[in-house]
Formats: C-alpha cells, structure tokens, sequence
C-alpha cells in the first residue's frame, strides 16, 4: 500500500509541475470500509435492512400436536395443555416435596390409565380404625326388650267393675313426656262420681340375654399408578399437563403414618396387606329374668295436658278403680301421656378388643 501510494504522489508531481495547476486528490487506505465509505449513519446497510435486530424463526408445522413437549407442533398459537387437540390431558397440582404424585382408586380398581405405570394394588382404609361394641339386652317372648316398646291398654267406665259406660283403647307406654292424642275418648265418672279406670301394661319379655354388635370400617381394595414423569407445557404457575387419570383421582402419597399437607383434605390410611383383630367382649344383662312392666299413666282433657287430669298407676288400677285422689272428677279424657318402664336392662357393657394394622403402610391425600 506505501508503494503504490508513493507511485501515485510521484506521478502527481510529475503531472503538476509537467501541466500546471490539478484539483486535490482524496484517496481512502481500504475503499467502502472507512468512517466515510459504504455504512450509513445509524448502522443501517444500503439495504435499510437493521442487522442488530432478531427475528423469531417461522413456526414449521411438523403434525398434529404432541401434547408433552412443549411445543407447538400444529402451529395454531397454543402448546400442549392450552390446545384443545390435548383433551386427553389436563394441569396437575405437583405433589409437595417428599410427596408422591399418584393416581388413585379406593374401591373395584380398573386397569392403570393410559401412559401411567407401576400399579400396586392396596388395601385402602377411609375414616379411622377404631370400632365401637354397641350392645344391648335383648328379651325373648312376651312383647318385645323393653316394656315401653309396646302398648298399654286403658278401660273406663261408671262403675267399680268398669262394666257400665265402658270405653277402652291402646296408649303408647312410654311418650316421653309429649302430650299425646288418644285414639277415642275416655269419659271417667259423671256427676259428683269421679269414675273408675283400668290400667293394662304390657306383659314384657320373658327372659333376657345380652347381644353385641361391632361397627367397624372395613379396608376396601384399591390401587395407585404412577404417572409419567414427562410433562407438558400450557398450565399455569407449577401446574403439570399430565394424561387424564381416566376412572382415578389425582392424588399423593407417602410412606407412613402422615398428616396430609394443605390443599389435601382427603385422607386415606392404606397398605399392601392388612390384619384385623378387631372385636367386642360380651356384655351381660343386669338379670336374666326381666323387670316386670310398671309405671303411670296420666290422662288429660285437653290438648296442651294441662287442665282436668285422671292418674292411672299399674299398682293402683290393675284392677278398676277409682283414679288417685289428686285426679279431676267429671272428665272426658282426650289426651294423654304415660311412662311404663321395666323388660331387660343392660347390666356390663361391651368392650372393643383388637385392632386393624397395615403392612406397608402409606398415606394417600386428595383434594
């Protein structure tokens, strides 16, 4: 470059001192590279095209979309979760750290759904393991356990005999205490006579024995799936887009005895085997020959039980007779209410014994 610089000014001079007078030479080191050559101002090409800006590529359909890669293989706009060509797909809570995500089923498990692995079928416990023994003495022949489960029987009439003006009809034997309408009239005494009244009680059981129940949960058969540990895009924050657990429920699980994490209300104790020792010990009556029927009956005039009133006692008015003398003379009874107690009473309640275990036990939480 020196040398054909040098050539060109020994030529100039040649030139000028030859002819006289030339214009100015301007001459460039690199022509179109320098501060004045081929880029204009603002960095722009001659083209007007900006080379410092990037473009995003053209989206290049490759089939229909695959609904967990993350991408946009039909090139509508939308990935995965968001297209609605991945109806077989949906957003997942992710389980929270130490947890599993699971599919799950508590009862008649199907087949894993589709894409999900490693089925473990489980026995599956909903609610607690701890049984109850209800239990009661239970009388045989007569009428029944108790003598307030049956009907009493109620005669009145004018006379000692409870022969004359007679009315009779079947009273509850027990009404806790609520006024309750009788079945027909019963007219008791008439002028200054206070009339005469017969009070039937039921003859109760026969004899009494004790019997016990259990109330238990029983473990069902279920089964979890593993879902797949690819996932999808177009769910929002933490969301997973994972295959649909057809015929299961989302869930988590975890090894152990565990308290289930916010947001995961539903527990279930579960195990691949479990043992259950759960009974009741017997409990006994308080005699094997019931208590005979005994009580009172109290008739009323009206409906609030509160106006004229006829006491009936078993003790009294087994036979006809006159109502006590704190009972109301001239009385049409219409309403009644009576306690007859007596029959077969509890003596030594039951006891639960025993108890449910689960080997390989894990704790299954839903939403």
């Amino acid at each position: 470059m020196l040398v054909r610089r040098s050539f060109l000014l020994a030529f100039a001079a040649v030139t000028v001192a030859a002819c006289g007078s030339l214009p100015d030479l301007m001459f460039a080191d690199d022509a179109g590279t320098g501060s004045e050559g081929g880029a204009s101002e603002g960095g722009a090409s001659e083209s007007g095209v900006d080379s410092g800006r990037d473009t995003a590529p053209p989206c290049i359909k490759s089939g229909p979309e695959i609904c967990d890669d993350g991408l946009d293989n039909d090139c509508n706009g939308l990935k995965d979760c968001e297209d609605p060509a991945c109806g077989s797909f949906a957003c997942v809570t992710p389980a929270p750290d130490t947890w599993q995500l699971v599919a799950f089923v508590e009862t008649a498990p199907p087949a894993c759904p589709t894409d999900f692995t490693a089925p473990t079928d489980l026995k599956v416990l909903s609610g607690s393991a701890v049984h109850t023994c209800p239990c009661s003495c239970v009388g045989s022949g007569g009428t029944g356990p108790t003598c307030a489960g049956a009907l009493s029987t109620v005669t009145t009439g004018d006379d000692p005999a409870c022969l004359a003006s007679q009315t009779t009809t079947s009273l509850n034997s027990n009404t806790a205490g609520v006024c309750t309408a009788t079945a027909t009239n019963l007219v008791l005494g008439g002028g200054a006579s206070t009339g005469f009244a017969k009070l039937t009680s039921p003859t109760g059981p026969l004899t009494c024995a004790p019997s016990a129940s259990i109330t238990k949960t029983d473990p069902t058969d279920g089964r979890v799936c593993t879902p797949p540990s690819k996932s999808g895009a177009g769910c929002s924050g933490a969301l997973r887009c994972l295959p649909k657990a057809t015929g299961f429920t989302m869930c988590i699980a975890k090894d152990g005895d565990q308290v289930c994490p916010t947001g995961f209300a539903q527990r279930r104790t579960v195990g691949t085997t479990s043992a259950d020792t759960r009974s009741c010990v017997a409990c006994t009556c308080a005699s094997a020959v019931p208590t005979p029927c005994s009580g009172t009956v109290t008739l009323w005039s009206n409906n609030a039980c509160t106006a004229k009133k006829a006491n009936l006692t078993t003790a009294g008015n087994a036979a006809c007779a006159a109502p006590q003398a704190v009972s109301d003379t001239n009385l049409t009874a219409k309403y009644y209410q009576s306690t007859i107690t007596g029959g077969c009473a509890l003596g030594t309640p039951s006891s639960a014994a025993g108890e449910l275990t689960f080997g390989g036990q894990r704790t299954v939480c839903c939403k």
